[in-house]
């Protein structure tokens, strides 16, 4: 049995990969902690250039990297690690919300990212990593062209701050649950 102390302070945010493999802490020292589930190993550890609020993994079955999406606690920035490379950060979106992000959620099967500030406005995105342009963020799926077609600014407008965020994804359905 292996016994970790794996951060300093409190765990702010955790999150498991779509295939459970992989498995993230954030602490509220700044560090990011990287574990492979099979075999109960700590193989990574980043220190963010901030203090983290929220994480996901962010990549699909086949990808070359197990990309782990991480929010600043006192901005709008979010930030893509490689989750099994360097400490650095690949990337920083600060174009989606005006606010921190308290809640990611991911789905794999159409590579869509919905994010939640803690004004309550929700985002439904998709992100592009390219090679030679870097980081994208592109409309995959979507089918509407405003938000305002479609009820993502509810969450905002009746003043709900959720707590939890879980994307159900279906051939026949597509929803946000929040928990309250």
């Amino acid at each position: 049995m292996k016994h970790y102390k794996a951060h300093l302070g409190v765990i702010v945010s955790v999150s498991a990969s779509f295939d459970g493999a992989l498995f993230a802490t954030a602490g509220g020292d700044g560090g990011l902690k990287i574990f492979d589930v099979l075999s109960f190993d700590m193989i990574n550890m980043i220190k963010s250039e901030f203090l983290p609020l929220a994480l996901a993994w962010t990549f699909q079955k086949d990808s070359p990297m197990s990309l782990l999406c991480v929010s600043d606690k006192t901005s709008s920035k979010i930030q893509f690690y490689d989750g099994k490379g360097s400490n650095q950060a690949l990337f920083t979106v600060d174009c989606i919300h005006s606010l921190p992000v308290h809640l990611i959620s991911y789905n794999p099967i159409d590579n869509v990212i919905v994010s939640m500030d803690t004004g309550g406005m929700m985002e439904y995105w998709v992100p592009r990593v390219d090679a030679e342009q870097g980081y994208q963020v592109g409309r995959g799926i979507l089918e509407w062209e405003y938000k305002t077609d479609t009820d993502l600014f509810e969450f905002k407008k009746v003043l709900i701050f959720s707590i939890n965020l879980l994307e159900k994804i279906s051939t026949d359905f597509n929803g946000i649950f929040t928990e309250l």
